[in-house]
């Protein structure tokens, strides 16, 4: 379920940038939701790739992207004693390219998306 401040944007987006994509938008909202408010998920790892930073003033970022598409939602804000206290607000986009840090190989991992 899409919070109701975020559907309007979030269904604009996916039919002027990516028709068709209407459920994974929306399944990843809500793992991007889950995360943000740190609930425990189901989704298995090798679909989707979670990110989730904090502050020590209590700013959460949650980033959820989908392993094949590319296509992610962040959701930032403010989260204190458990509450939100300011957003969250919401990015939907495309990543075509992602960097990260290979603990095993002792270098970087590329990974593409087209």
């Amino acid at each position: 379920m899409i919070a109701q401040a975020h559907l309007l944007p979030l269904t604009t987006a996916v039919q002027a940038s990516t028709p068709g994509k209407g459920s994974l938008a929306e399944a990843l909202y809500r793992e991007c939701l889950n995360l943000f408010l740190n609930t425990p998920s189901q989704t298995p790892s090798s679909v989707l790739t979670k990110q989730r930073e904090t502050t020590p003033a209590g700013a959460v970022t949650a980033i959820v992207t989908d392993n094949t598409t590319g296509l992610f939602v962040q959701l930032s804000g403010v989260v204190a004693d458990g509450k939100v206290v300011q957003g969250p607000y919401l990015t939907y986009g495309k990543k075509f390219l992602e960097e990260s840090k290979n603990a095993q190989l002792s270098n970087n991992a590329i990974r593409l998306w087209r």
